[in-house]
């Protein structure tokens, strides 16, 4: 876990550092976790995983898929609400 003042004092370093031990960081705000920061490949990867599961729970269901976009928008609000 990574301070926000740690951030604040090396920037993108102090990230690098944690992600090289890390495979997702944690930034912690007084104390407390705030924020995740992930390679991209990695957010990509569980982006592509969430619809995957989507996916077949559309088709278990028998359910007409969205247009791609509306699932997207879907999947990044979910992210945002987490």
């Amino acid at each position: 876990m990574i301070s926000l003042l740690d951030i604040r004092k090396r920037g993108v370093k102090a990230l690098k550092e944690e992600l090289e031990t890390n495979e997702i960081g944690i930034i912690a705000y007084r104390g407390k976790k705030r924020y995740v920061v992930m390679d991209i490949e990695k957010y990509e990867e569980l982006r592509e995983k969430e619809l995957e599961l989507r996916l077949a729970e559309l088709k278990s269901k028998n359910i007409t898929p969205k247009r791609a976009k509306e699932h997207i928008r879907e999947v990044e609000e979910l992210l945002k609400a987490e």
